[in-house]
């Protein structure tokens, strides 16, 4: 799961394209996953795309490319608007609360609006061929690493061989659960949950999970959301296999009628999560299990 940039600039010239799919693929290359913004034409492109995407991002680049000459100033010739697109980016990722973020600006752009306030301290660029140089040494001086999130970061957590009781019955299974860490510092999450939402069976073929319903948080009776405060981290049953059926694979839900296997051949296969919390992005996640006929032997791990 790649660290997410959101890249901010002007495209209103071809250089400016050609600068925009310089810095994604160098990012790729790095093994980060870059997002670049296309100027959107209604107020649903801006609800489901532009601020869609800053609410993932875990990192964010803004460059100001100069518009048209409107004055001059005292001792430092002619000034030049900036991009009105990128600075309605820019007020709504101080909005967001982001701490990861590099801001460049072309020479002799006027800081007005928001700028005035976010932009005193922005790197200034005389050439467009500067702009990539200047990302580069930027991204090394601030230590930013391509495993980074500021959102959900999961891990597999075996917690072995327990006798598991809830509304639906007693069960002597072995259970694996997902540590869930909030890496935000500024928020905590809210009615988390946690579901299996498909499954892709050994031949390929994807189908939605047999259950659906929250999953149960470890170590918390019955308890099917939960809150992860800043920094913290909680777990949640994901899997556990029948003892003495151990091809038998189970859910923790909160479901209540009579629980039944969700799969019971062996295989290999592919569960797929989504996690959810209040002003969280649907985060989603892959687990690959090898499911053999044998406890001990049985895989599981992160896709």
């Amino acid at each position: 799961m790649p660290g997410k940039i959101f890249i901010s600039c002007g495209q209103l010239k071809n250089e400016e394209r050609q600068i925009a799919t310089e810095i994604s693929k160098w990012l790729r290359r790095k093994g980060f996953d870059p997002y670049v913004a296309i100027q959107t034409q209604s107020i649903q492109d801006v609800n489901s795309g532009i601020i869609g995407k800053l609410k993932e991002a875990d990192y964010y680049i803004f460059i100001d490319f100069k518009r048209e000459k409107i004055g001059r100033a005292k001792d430092r010739g002619p000034e030049y608007r900036g991009s009105l697109f990128t600075h309605q980016e820019l007020a709504i990722t101080y909005l967001l609360g982001f701490k990861n973020a590099i801001f460049l600006r072309e020479r002799n752009v006027r800081l007005e609006g928001i700028g005035q306030y976010l932009l005193t301290n922005a790197d200034s660029f005389r050439s467009k061929d500067d702009v990539l140089p200047l990302i580069r040494k930027k991204i090394s001086r601030l230590g930013w690493y391509k495993d980074y999130s500021r959102h959900f970061v999961v891990s597999i957590s075996n917690s072995g061989q327990w006798s598991f009781s809830d509304h639906t019955g007693s069960f002597n299974q072995h259970i694996w659960q997902v540590i869930v860490e909030n890496r935000r510092d500024d928020i905590a999450a809210f009615n988390t949950v946690a579901r299996l939402s498909r499954i892709t069976l050994p031949r390929g073929i994807i189908i939605n999970s047999p259950d659906t319903n929250f999953l149960k948080w470890a170590g918390k009776h019955q308890t099917y959301s939960t809150t992860i405060l800043q920094g913290d981290s909680a777990k949640f049953d994901c899997v556990a296999l029948d003892i003495n059926h151990p091809s038998h694979v189970y859910l923790h839900s909160e479901l209540d009628t009579i629980r039944h296997p969700i799969i019971n051949t062996t295989g290999l296969y592919l569960l797929h999560y989504q996690i959810l919390a209040v002003d969280f992005p649907i985060f989603e996640f892959t687990l690959e299990m090898d499911l053999t006929n044998n406890v001990t032997s049985t895989v599981l791990r992160l896709r």
